[in-house]
């Protein structure tokens, strides 16, 4: 008689269980016998589920792995303990599952297939959390700063305080923030930055995550920042009038709130202008309490260079109003009472305008 290789181990564990139950000797039994015994031994048999009482899950749904052990047919455990029984609650939230749901879940997928659930009567499912705080925002939103930074190296910005409208739930995982239009875009310029009040911006967030739920949602958040520039502080006391030199300042870091773009960053152009207010030792210079130095008064007489190539010839004239370095003002010479406008190149020193 010829019996197939694949029934081999079956038909032994068949004599075993023979012997065993006090058959040994007796071979009533056929060989046909046998080997259906044997090829009952692959087809799935009855299965248990043995339910848990209390779970903690993390994902967006759970399986049945979660919630239960499996005793029976190991593939048919393999496939049901895979089976997608529900979504989670959300973070931090609480459901319960019944023993009736869980059979009704298996009768749909395999009706001609024999389970038991067996244990708690339901399941308490908790939802995991994990909360997103203010720290974790600034801690993400730094790099974003230091980019902002190396645009201009005489600012530096420094975020104190993230302020959340409400606690921000959600699960357990790896998480990454996307600023909106801060990382490209109008928003992350440093122009941008500055020029509305640093103490309160508005940052819209997009939290990104495995997390189906979570993913793509945008929050928004509040933030302070402190801007601190590098400008230039008065050594000493000023009186409103006096000129200034690059001796008279140095540069000094100083936190700001507003007019970022009123302090001069280096001394270039500034000589000998002249302060139109008084000024502490200690405190900063502004564009606007400076003005260029007067070279020309009004009504005082001038030299004005005429004519232009190799040949100078300088006439004096009367000027009709006052001016700086680089003014352009009219004058009138006396003699002839004739009208002329020049340019003011130094002290008393004009070169006419054709």
């Amino acid at each position: 008689m010829f019996v197939r290789k694949a029934n081999y181990i079956n038909l032994l564990s068949v004599i075993v269980l023979m012997v065993d139950y006090g058959y040994a000797g007796d071979f009533s039994w056929s060989w046909t016998d046998a080997m259906t015994a044997a090829e009952d031994q692959d087809r799935p048999g009855p299965v248990t589920i043995n339910l848990k009482h209390k779970v903690e899950v993390e994902k967006d749904e759970f399986v049945l792995a979660d919630i239960s052990f499996c005793k029976g047919n190991k593939k048919l455990c393999g496939e049901a303990t895979g089976l997608i029984v529900s979504s989670s609650p959300k973070p931090g939230g609480k459901m319960k599952l019944f023993k009736q749901d869980v059979l009704d879940l298996l009768a749909k997928e395999w009706q001609h297939i024999p389970f038991r659930v067996e244990g708690a009567d339901f399941v308490s499912i908790y939802a995991e959390k994990h909360e997103i705080t203010a720290e974790d925002l600034k801690y993400a939103i730094q790099p974003i700063l230091k980019k902002l930074e190396a645009k201009n190296g005489n600012f530096r910005i420094h975020c104190e305080k993230i302020t959340l409208p409400k606690r921000w739930i959600v699960r357990p995982g790896l998480y990454n923030f996307r600023f909106i239009d801060w990382e490209d875009g109008v928003k992350g310029s440093l122009r941008y930055f500055l020029k509305n009040n640093p103490e309160r911006k508005k940052i819209w967030v997009v939290l990104g995550s495995d997390s189906k739920e979570t993913k793509s949602k945008k929050t928004t958040v509040y933030g302070k920042f402190i801007v601190e520039k590098k400008v230039l502080v008065a050594r000493s006391d000023f009186q409103a009038g006096q000129a200034i030199n690059s001796h008279s300042f140095m540069h000094q870091w100083i936190p700001l709130r507003r007019n970022f773009f009123d302090y001069p960053e280096s001394f270039q152009g500034l000589e000998n202008f002249v302060l139109k207010v008084g000024l502490k030792q200690g405190s900063p210079i502004r564009n606007t309490i400076i003005k260029k130095p007067r070279l020309v008064k009004r009504g005082e007489m001038v030299r004005m260079q005429l004519g232009s190539g190799n040949l100078e010839i300088f006439a004096l004239v009367r000027a009709i109003k006052s001016g700086s370095k680089g003014d352009t003002i009219d004058v009138v010479y006396e003699p002839t009472k004739k009208k002329m406008q020049g340019v003011i190149l130094d002290q008393k020193l004009l070169r006419e305008i054709y």
